[in-house]
Protein backbone atom coordinates (compact mmCIF):
# COMPACT_ATOMS: atom_id res chain seq x y z
CA UNK A 1 0.00 0.00 0.00
CA UNK A 2 1.29 3.30 -1.05
CA UNK A 3 1.49 5.61 1.96
CA UNK A 4 1.22 8.65 -0.20
CA UNK A 5 -2.34 7.69 -1.28
CA UNK A 6 -3.68 7.55 2.36
CA UNK A 7 -6.02 10.51 2.98
CA UNK A 8 -5.12 12.85 5.82
CA UNK A 9 -7.21 12.52 9.01
CA UNK A 10 -9.18 15.58 9.92
CA UNK A 11 -9.89 16.66 13.54
CA UNK A 12 -13.28 15.77 14.90
CA UNK A 13 -15.53 18.71 15.84
CA UNK A 14 -15.66 19.59 19.55
CA UNK A 15 -18.44 17.93 21.44
CA UNK A 16 -21.15 20.30 22.56
CA UNK A 17 -21.96 20.22 26.26
CA UNK A 18 -25.49 21.24 27.11
CA UNK A 19 -25.70 23.53 30.11
CA UNK A 20 -28.62 23.16 32.47
CA UNK A 21 -31.36 25.69 31.88
CA UNK A 22 -31.64 28.54 34.35
CA UNK A 23 -35.12 28.60 35.73
CA UNK A 24 -36.57 31.66 37.37
CA UNK A 25 -37.70 31.01 40.92
CA UNK A 26 -40.52 32.81 42.65
CA UNK A 27 -38.87 32.32 46.00
CA UNK A 28 -37.77 35.58 47.72
CA UNK A 29 -34.07 36.26 48.00
CA UNK A 30 -32.37 35.09 51.18
CA UNK A 31 -32.63 37.62 54.02
CA UNK A 32 -29.68 39.90 54.49
CA UNK A 33 -28.17 39.60 57.91
CA UNK A 34 -28.09 42.86 59.87
CA UNK A 35 -24.80 44.62 59.79
CA UNK A 36 -22.99 44.22 63.06
CA UNK A 37 -20.36 46.88 63.70
CA UNK A 38 -16.87 45.52 63.80
CA UNK A 39 -14.63 46.41 66.73
CA UNK A 40 -12.97 49.03 64.54
CA UNK A 41 -16.35 50.68 63.81
CA UNK A 42 -17.56 50.84 67.42
CA UNK A 43 -16.97 54.22 69.06
CA UNK A 44 -14.44 54.35 71.82
CA UNK A 45 -16.04 54.62 75.24
CA UNK A 46 -14.86 54.57 78.82
CA UNK A 47 -13.26 57.09 81.11
CA UNK A 48 -10.02 57.65 79.11
CA UNK A 49 -11.96 58.44 75.92
CA UNK A 50 -14.41 60.75 77.72
CA UNK A 51 -11.57 62.50 79.56
CA UNK A 52 -9.67 63.04 76.31
CA UNK A 53 -12.79 64.44 74.63
CA UNK A 54 -13.69 66.92 77.40
CA UNK A 55 -10.17 68.15 78.04
CA UNK A 56 -9.52 68.43 74.31
CA UNK A 57 -12.55 70.75 74.00
CA UNK A 58 -11.86 72.70 77.18
CA UNK A 59 -11.67 76.05 75.35
CA UNK A 60 -14.97 75.41 73.56
CA UNK A 61 -16.65 74.67 76.90
CA UNK A 62 -15.19 77.82 78.47
CA UNK A 63 -16.45 80.04 75.64
CA UNK A 64 -20.13 79.18 76.18
CA UNK A 65 -20.21 79.73 79.96
CA UNK A 66 -22.30 82.86 80.72
CA UNK A 67 -20.38 85.68 82.42
CA UNK A 68 -23.09 86.03 85.11
CA UNK A 69 -22.41 82.53 86.47
CA UNK A 70 -19.52 81.52 88.67
CA UNK A 71 -18.96 78.36 86.67
CA UNK A 72 -15.42 77.40 85.71
CA UNK A 73 -14.64 75.17 82.73
CA UNK A 74 -11.96 73.13 84.52
CA UNK A 75 -14.19 72.59 87.55
CA UNK A 76 -17.13 71.62 85.36
CA UNK A 77 -15.05 69.07 83.45
CA UNK A 78 -13.74 67.58 86.68
CA UNK A 79 -17.25 67.37 88.17
CA UNK A 80 -18.61 65.74 85.01
CA UNK A 81 -15.84 63.12 85.10
CA UNK A 82 -16.56 62.36 88.75
CA UNK A 83 -20.26 62.13 87.95
CA UNK A 84 -19.61 59.75 85.06
CA UNK A 85 -17.47 57.46 87.21
CA UNK A 86 -20.43 56.86 89.54
CA UNK A 87 -22.59 55.31 86.80
CA UNK A 88 -21.29 52.48 84.60
CA UNK A 89 -23.94 53.29 81.99
CA UNK A 90 -22.46 56.78 81.60
CA UNK A 91 -19.06 55.18 81.14
CA UNK A 92 -20.55 53.31 78.19
CA UNK A 93 -21.91 56.51 76.60
CA UNK A 94 -20.22 57.93 73.54
CA UNK A 95 -17.74 60.66 74.47
CA UNK A 96 -19.33 63.04 71.98
CA UNK A 97 -22.73 62.76 73.71
CA UNK A 98 -21.07 63.49 77.06
CA UNK A 99 -19.45 66.53 75.47
CA UNK A 100 -22.83 67.71 74.13
CA UNK A 101 -24.40 67.37 77.59
CA UNK A 102 -21.48 69.24 79.13
CA UNK A 103 -21.85 72.06 76.60
CA UNK A 104 -25.55 72.41 77.45
CA UNK A 105 -24.67 72.54 81.15
CA UNK A 106 -21.98 75.15 80.47
CA UNK A 107 -24.22 77.30 78.28
CA UNK A 108 -26.91 77.41 80.99
CA UNK A 109 -24.34 77.99 83.72
CA UNK A 110 -25.38 74.87 85.67
CA UNK A 111 -23.02 72.37 87.23
CA UNK A 112 -23.69 68.68 87.88
CA UNK A 113 -23.11 69.08 91.62
CA UNK A 114 -25.38 70.45 94.35
CA UNK A 115 -28.36 68.93 92.48
CA UNK A 116 -28.35 71.70 89.87
CA UNK A 117 -28.41 69.29 86.94
CA UNK A 118 -27.89 65.64 86.08
CA UNK A 119 -26.44 63.52 83.29
CA UNK A 120 -28.95 60.84 82.30
CA UNK A 121 -27.86 57.83 80.18
CA UNK A 122 -30.29 56.41 77.66
CA UNK A 123 -29.97 53.62 75.12
CA UNK A 124 -30.25 54.38 71.42
CA UNK A 125 -31.66 51.53 69.33
CA UNK A 126 -32.37 50.91 65.66
CA UNK A 127 -34.95 48.68 63.99
CA UNK A 128 -34.65 46.42 60.99
CA UNK A 129 -37.33 45.81 58.37
CA UNK A 130 -39.03 43.25 60.61
CA UNK A 131 -39.26 45.61 63.57
CA UNK A 132 -36.54 43.90 65.61
CA UNK A 133 -34.64 46.32 67.83
CA UNK A 134 -30.88 46.29 68.16
CA UNK A 135 -28.59 48.19 70.49
CA UNK A 136 -26.69 50.97 68.77
CA UNK A 137 -25.12 53.11 71.49
CA UNK A 138 -25.49 54.64 74.94
CA UNK A 139 -25.96 58.42 74.92
CA UNK A 140 -25.75 60.97 77.73
CA UNK A 141 -28.33 63.74 78.09
CA UNK A 142 -28.41 66.92 80.15
CA UNK A 143 -31.28 67.06 82.65
CA UNK A 144 -31.77 70.23 84.77
CA UNK A 145 -33.28 69.87 88.24
CA UNK A 146 -35.77 72.20 89.88
CA UNK A 147 -32.85 73.76 91.77
CA UNK A 148 -31.28 74.50 88.40
CA UNK A 149 -34.45 76.32 87.36
CA UNK A 150 -34.28 78.33 90.59
CA UNK A 151 -30.62 79.17 89.94
CA UNK A 152 -31.18 80.48 86.41
CA UNK A 153 -34.26 82.42 87.51
CA UNK A 154 -32.27 84.09 90.30
CA UNK A 155 -29.66 85.30 87.80
CA UNK A 156 -32.48 86.97 85.86
CA UNK A 157 -33.73 88.75 88.99
CA UNK A 158 -36.59 86.39 89.93
CA UNK A 159 -37.04 83.99 92.81
CA UNK A 160 -38.96 80.71 92.68
CA UNK A 161 -40.17 79.55 96.10
CA UNK A 162 -41.19 75.88 95.88
CA UNK A 163 -43.03 74.33 98.84
CA UNK A 164 -44.85 71.09 99.62
CA UNK A 165 -48.30 71.10 101.21
CA UNK A 166 -48.98 68.22 103.59
CA UNK A 167 -51.95 66.96 105.51
CA UNK A 168 -52.54 69.14 108.56
CA UNK A 169 -51.15 72.30 106.95
CA UNK A 170 -53.27 75.42 106.65
CA UNK A 171 -53.14 76.77 103.10
CA UNK A 172 -55.00 79.74 101.65
CA UNK A 173 -54.46 81.23 98.20
CA UNK A 174 -55.87 84.66 97.37
CA UNK A 175 -55.91 85.16 93.60
CA UNK A 176 -56.93 88.20 91.59
CA UNK A 177 -55.66 91.59 92.70
CA UNK A 178 -54.35 90.29 96.06
CA UNK A 179 -52.20 87.52 94.54
CA UNK A 180 -50.92 86.15 97.83
CA UNK A 181 -50.65 82.85 99.64
CA UNK A 182 -50.84 81.97 103.35
CA UNK A 183 -49.22 78.69 104.36
CA UNK A 184 -49.11 77.73 108.05
CA UNK A 185 -47.29 74.59 109.10
CA UNK A 186 -48.11 72.84 112.40
CA UNK A 187 -45.31 72.26 114.85
CA UNK A 188 -46.28 68.61 115.29
CA UNK A 189 -45.61 65.85 112.79
CA UNK A 190 -47.14 66.52 109.38
CA UNK A 191 -49.02 64.07 107.18
CA UNK A 192 -48.53 63.01 103.58
CA UNK A 193 -48.04 65.34 100.64
CA UNK A 194 -51.28 66.61 99.12
CA UNK A 195 -49.81 69.14 96.69
CA UNK A 196 -47.04 71.58 95.82
CA UNK A 197 -46.88 75.25 94.88
CA UNK A 198 -44.38 77.77 93.58
CA UNK A 199 -44.38 81.52 94.21
CA UNK A 200 -42.64 83.70 91.59
CA UNK A 201 -41.29 87.00 92.90
CA UNK A 202 -39.42 89.74 91.06
CA UNK A 203 -36.38 91.69 92.22
CA UNK A 204 -38.66 93.98 94.29
CA UNK A 205 -40.03 90.93 96.15
CA UNK A 206 -43.43 91.41 94.57
CA UNK A 207 -45.45 88.29 93.85
CA UNK A 208 -45.70 87.88 90.09
CA UNK A 209 -47.42 84.52 89.94
CA UNK A 210 -48.52 81.61 92.15
CA UNK A 211 -48.51 78.17 90.56
CA UNK A 212 -50.15 75.34 92.51
CA UNK A 213 -50.68 71.64 91.79
CA UNK A 214 -52.51 69.02 93.83
CA UNK A 215 -51.93 65.28 93.68
CA UNK A 216 -54.44 64.87 90.84
CA UNK A 217 -52.44 67.33 88.72
CA UNK A 218 -49.20 65.51 89.57
CA UNK A 219 -50.70 62.12 88.69
CA UNK A 220 -51.45 63.41 85.19
CA UNK A 221 -47.75 64.22 84.73
CA UNK A 222 -46.35 61.18 86.51
CA UNK A 223 -44.49 58.74 84.25
CA UNK A 224 -43.16 55.27 84.73
CA UNK A 225 -39.55 56.39 84.55
CA UNK A 226 -36.51 55.89 86.74
CA UNK A 227 -36.64 59.51 87.92
CA UNK A 228 -40.29 59.37 88.99
CA UNK A 229 -39.84 56.00 90.72
CA UNK A 230 -36.64 56.96 92.54
CA UNK A 231 -37.30 60.65 93.26
CA UNK A 232 -41.07 61.31 93.42
CA UNK A 233 -40.69 64.36 95.68
CA UNK A 234 -37.98 65.91 93.50
CA UNK A 235 -40.03 65.37 90.35
CA UNK A 236 -43.15 66.83 91.98
CA UNK A 237 -41.30 70.00 92.96
CA UNK A 238 -39.75 70.24 89.51
CA UNK A 239 -43.17 69.86 87.84
CA UNK A 240 -44.60 72.90 89.60
CA UNK A 241 -41.34 74.86 89.17
CA UNK A 242 -41.41 74.20 85.41
CA UNK A 243 -44.91 75.61 85.11
CA UNK A 244 -43.98 78.67 87.14
CA UNK A 245 -40.77 79.07 85.12
CA UNK A 246 -42.87 79.69 82.00
CA UNK A 247 -43.98 83.01 83.50
CA UNK A 248 -40.44 84.40 83.46
CA UNK A 249 -39.56 86.89 80.70
CA UNK A 250 -37.55 85.25 77.95
CA UNK A 251 -35.34 88.24 77.17
CA UNK A 252 -32.56 86.63 79.23
CA UNK A 253 -30.57 84.18 77.03
CA UNK A 254 -30.07 81.65 79.84
CA UNK A 255 -33.77 81.69 80.75
CA UNK A 256 -34.68 81.29 77.08
CA UNK A 257 -32.20 78.45 76.49
CA UNK A 258 -33.22 76.48 79.58
CA UNK A 259 -36.91 76.86 78.65
CA UNK A 260 -36.18 75.38 75.23
CA UNK A 261 -34.18 72.54 76.79
CA UNK A 262 -37.09 71.66 79.09
CA UNK A 263 -39.55 71.83 76.21
CA UNK A 264 -37.53 69.41 74.11
CA UNK A 265 -37.06 67.02 77.01
CA UNK A 266 -40.84 66.89 77.48
CA UNK A 267 -41.28 66.24 73.75
CA UNK A 268 -38.51 63.60 73.73
CA UNK A 269 -36.47 65.59 71.22
CA UNK A 270 -32.73 66.10 70.91
CA UNK A 271 -31.15 69.19 72.44
CA UNK A 272 -27.63 68.78 71.08
CA UNK A 273 -28.25 71.07 68.11
CA UNK A 274 -28.78 73.94 70.56
CA UNK A 275 -25.08 73.96 71.39
CA UNK A 276 -23.59 73.07 68.00
CA UNK A 277 -21.54 76.00 66.81
CA UNK A 278 -21.63 77.75 70.19
CA UNK A 279 -18.01 76.95 70.98
CA UNK A 280 -16.75 76.58 67.43
CA UNK A 281 -17.77 72.94 67.76
CA UNK A 282 -18.63 71.67 64.30
CA UNK A 283 -17.34 68.16 63.84
CA UNK A 284 -16.94 65.27 66.29
CA UNK A 285 -13.45 64.73 67.56
CA UNK A 286 -11.56 61.58 66.72
CA UNK A 287 -12.33 60.15 70.16
CA UNK A 288 -16.09 60.17 69.48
Amino acid sequence: MNVENVPEQTELPARRVRKPAIRQSNAPPPPVAPKVPTPQEKPKTGLPAITSMLKGRRDAIARVIPPASNLNADNLIQNVLQYVMRDRRLLCCTPYSVLDATLVAASTGLDVIADQAYLIPHEKKWKDDKGNEYHEAWLASFWPSYKGLLTVAARAGFSLDVQEVREGDFIEVAAGTENRIVHKIPFAQRGGVIGVYCVVRNSSNQVVHIERMDNADLDDLRRDTVCWRAFPGEMSRKSVAKRAYKWLPKDNPQVRLLAEVEKRIDEDREVTDLVHGMGELDQPASAA
